[in-house]
């Protein structure tokens, strides 16, 4: 852990570090100093790094809670307002949430972005017919491309749209309704309820209200694809969102056959525009087997 903390520099280190071994009320091992426990103990210690979180981080029913999941800081005052928070999905972790006290500074970066499918392709084709013969002769490789490049890049900037957008703002998943977002309350309702008293039946009433919440968000989402898929000839803008929606978030799964059909159907009479290419080319999508890739069953 020493390599990690440097005296001129604020740290904070946060992680699963399995050492159940270790009783970090009182700062022990129960293990012999040998132990792999024992040394990373020591070594928390030599590099004067506080550990903050004390009650248990890892409950499984039938089993004793342990303190797995660590957080350490170089200097006190580091971190505040510390809490565990009811395990995410099948984990049985919590989540440590936690205030750091240091000025990162805000990110209020934003960048532009392309609007491909609106642009003047007629335009662009006009401003690109330039002799290149004449305007690249006697330059290098890299000349020639930097030359290229800006030249496409004007074009782009005049005559395509862009928007701006910015990495601040955090939406919900388009399948989230208001019965999902009750049992989710009511999840975390319970869990505190657990942590409270520590009792078997409040774990069960906790382990309860945690498969309600699986159920009910599972089933919002086959019915939210369905429908989905029932409408793509009406709206196929809707499905390539919910496309690219997935693809950035997790591993997509095959279609069911039922939800295959259905998009096989509707995307029989599904032509992309050639305004999104350029005005010489089309294209058609044609139903496959591939378009099991971008739904999630």
């Amino acid at each position: 852990m020493e390599q990690f903390v440097d005296e001129k520099e604020d740290t904070v280190i946060i992680g699963d570090f399995n050492f159940p071994e270790i009783d970090w009320i009182r700062n022990v091992s129960t293990k012999d100093e040998d132990h792999p426990a024992s040394l990373f103990l020591e070594s928390t210690q030599d590099g004067m790094l506080n550990q903050h979180i004390k009650e248990p981080t890892r409950w499984r029913e039938g089993q004793k809670a342990n303190t797995l999941d660590l957080l350490f800081t170089s200097k006190d005052g580091l971190v505040s307002d510390i809490e565990v928070l009811p395990p995410i999905g099948k984990s049985d972790h919590g989540v440590v949430l936690f205030n750091i006290h240091r000025s990162f500074g805000k990110d209020t970066t934003t960048r532009k972005k392309f609007l491909y499918e609106k642009g003047n392709y007629a335009e662009i084709n006009k401003r690109l017919d330039i002799d290149w013969n004449s305007l690249l002769e006697d330059k290098s490789t890299e000349e020639s491309w930097q030359l290229l490049k800006s030249k496409v890049s004007e074009a782009c900037q005049e005559y395509i749209p862009t928007i701006t957008i910015s990495g601040e703002r955090r939406e919900q998943p388009p399948w989230m309704t208001k019965e999902c977002l009750l049992k989710v309350k009511e999840k975390k309702n319970a869990w505190r309820r657990y942590i409270a008293v520590k009792q078997r039946r409040s774990y069960q009433l906790y382990a309860r209200a945690w498969n309600q919440v699986k159920w009910i968000c599972k089933k919002a989402v086959k019915q939210y694809e369905k429908e989905l898929s029932k409408s793509i000839k009406r709206n196929p803008k809707a499905f390539w969102n919910y496309v690219n929606y997935v693809k950035h978030r997790e591993i997509i799964p095959e279609l069911t056959p039922s939800v295959l059909k259905l998009v096989r159907r509707k995307l029989r009479y599904l032509v992309i525009s050639s305004k999104q290419f350029s005005p010489r080319r089309t294209s058609k999508i044609y139903p496959t087997t591939q378009a099991s890739r971008y739904t999630k069953s």
